[in-house]
């Protein structure tokens, strides 16, 4: 199922690539969940083509918020909402 994130009048596909024994990887998915912006999450412990796509594009780290296909590493409040912002100004 394909989720995307309605900021405005803009459609944004967010992933999070996560494990569940990431602390960070909780913290981002609540926050998220606060903010009210719906996202998919991939558990790359789980998932080999969500991890084999995580690896060749960020390298072996978790949490990665993807938006629109730009990623951010780790739990960057400041930079996800920044992409948010730069894809709704975009469209």
């Amino acid at each position: 199922m394909d989720f995307t994130f309605n900021s405005g009048d803009v459609y944004m596909k967010i992933i999070v690539y996560s494990t569940n024994v990431c602390p960070a990887c909780h913290a981002v998915k609540e926050w998220l969940r606060q903010e009210n912006i719906s996202f998919i999450n991939k558990d790359v412990s789980s998932d080999i083509v969500a991890r084999n796509y995580l690896i060749s594009h960020y390298g072996a780290v978790v949490p990665v918020i993807e938006i629109n296909g730009v990623g951010v590493k780790g739990f960057n409040k400041e930079k996800i909402m920044y992409l948010i912002g730069y894809m709704k100004d975009r469209e």
